[in-house]
């Protein structure tokens, strides 16, 4: 708690990445709502108890890598065979001094669901509508018909996750072949193809794929992608603190 005046305190939470990801905001938004009120009626906070905690996680998780990680290591391999090492677009290329920025644009709601009706039409999703709209723009702005870009994955598999703080967050690799010749509703359906099986492939962790890929390294550039495409809600937990 900061105290800035007489009338006004603050609430400062910090809380490194690699214990919390964006989708722990809510469940410790609650919990502190429930602390703080509970403590100002003189009382201690009463949470239900989780059905499982992150160790429990943690040991789910290797027990399933233990598993999978041959058959989707292999996967990968084979996926990601012959990619380019880096997208060479014309303008806008940071070096190490000049990090990348993030480009972040809000669908506003008619268009949304102007998109939401054109993905039911497609059988797809928003996501994979998105994701095809820029693979083709890449495409044309780099000269190459094979795009490859990053998108987070939340790693919650099961609801079980869904009230519990930590760090779950993976990074999937979406390799798409553009082929001009496609209508885009075609196209859609094999971004759709593709998107389907990369995620179905997702437990690995992203630095594993790496070193089975062994693509060629820089320091100026990240391994296997270099745009990663981010989609989802602009709502955020709201603090009701009194």
């Amino acid at each position: 708690p900061v105290r800035l005046s007489i009338v006004d305190d603050r609430l400062v939470v910090v809380a490194h990445h690699i214990a919390v990801d964006g989708l722990s905001m809510a469940p410790l938004a609650r919990d502190v709502e429930t602390a703080l009120t509970a403590r100002r009626a003189g009382l201690a906070p009463e949470f239900t108890p989780l059905s499982v905690d992150y160790a429990d996680y943690r040991m789910w998780q290797r027990e399933v890598l233990a598993e999978a990680a041959p058959a989707q290591l292999d996967f990968w391999r084979r996926t990601l065979a012959g990619m380019p090492d880096y997208l060479d677009l014309p303008h806008g290329t940071p070096t190490p001094d000049e990090p990348a920025l993030p480009v972040t644009f809000e669908i506003d709601a008619d268009t949304l669901t102007e998109l939401r009706a054109l993905a039911h039409r497609l059988g797809a999703t928003v996501f994979v509508l998105v994701h095809a709209a820029l693979a083709a723009v890449l495409a044309e702005a780099s000269g190459t018909t094979d795009i490859a870009v990053g998108t987070p994955v939340s790693g919650r598999t099961d609801p079980a996750l869904d009230d519990l703080v930590g760090m779950f967050v993976g990074t999937v690799v979406l390799r798409t072949p553009v082929d001009p010749t496609l209508t885009f509703e075609q196209f859609v359906g094999e971004v759709l193809t593709r998107d389907l099986d990369a995620f179905a492939h997702a437990a690995v962790p992203f630095e594993w794929v790496v070193d089975a890929v062994h693509p060629t390294r820089a320091v100026d550039s990240h391994p296997l992608f270099q745009v990663l495409l981010a989609v989802g809600s602009a709502h955020y937990p709201e603090f009701d603190l009194g």
